[in-house]
């Protein structure tokens, strides 16, 4: 009987015919080996390239006609704004020129919309204000102080 000999865990019996003449040998020949590994890569290659060709008479679809997707996927005009509507330059919060004149006791200080920080963690901002007179001007720079602070936390777009 023949060799065994084991591949992949497998046990075959090595084949004792020697396909080039038809006689039998002791085992597999080298040429007849890279011949079977040969044609059986090329049938898998060539499926797998035909499969991926089309046909010859293949016609696109219109729907599918060249530029078209592209003309699609520009981004649209930007909308005209008319001349006549309001223009914003800069900060609105920005205190009034006499913003340093006027002055007023300052009762308590209201975050609304909060959900970040509670009034207790933002108080450290304005809590030795409470009670006395101050400056408007000193009313900005508390805001200006919570926002800088949500700000340097990562919250950018808090005001």
């Amino acid at each position: 009987m023949g060799r065994a000999c084991a591949i992949s865990g497998e046990t075959i019996r090595r084949s004792r015919l020697d396909f080039r003449f038809g006689r039998q040998d002791d085992g597999f020949t080298g040429a007849g080996l890279v011949a079977a590994l040969f044609a059986c890569a090329l049938s898998a290659v060539a499926g797998t390239t035909l499969a991926q060709s089309p046909p010859p008479d293949f016609i696109p679809p219109p729907s599918v006609e060249s530029g078209q997707i592209e003309r699609y996927l520009q981004a649209p005009a930007a909308p005209r704004i008319p001349g006549n509507g309001p223009v914003f330059n800069g900060d609105l919060r920005v205190p009034p020129d006499e913003a340093g004149e006027l002055s007023l006791v300052l009762g308590s200080v209201a975050v609304e919309g909060s959900t970040v920080y509670s009034d207790e963690e933002l108080a450290p901002l304005y809590e030795d204000r409470l009670g006395r007179k101050v400056a408007l001007a000193e009313v900005f720079g508390i805001a200006d102080a919570i926002t800088a602070r949500y700000r340097n936390d990562g919250y950018i777009l808090s005001r």
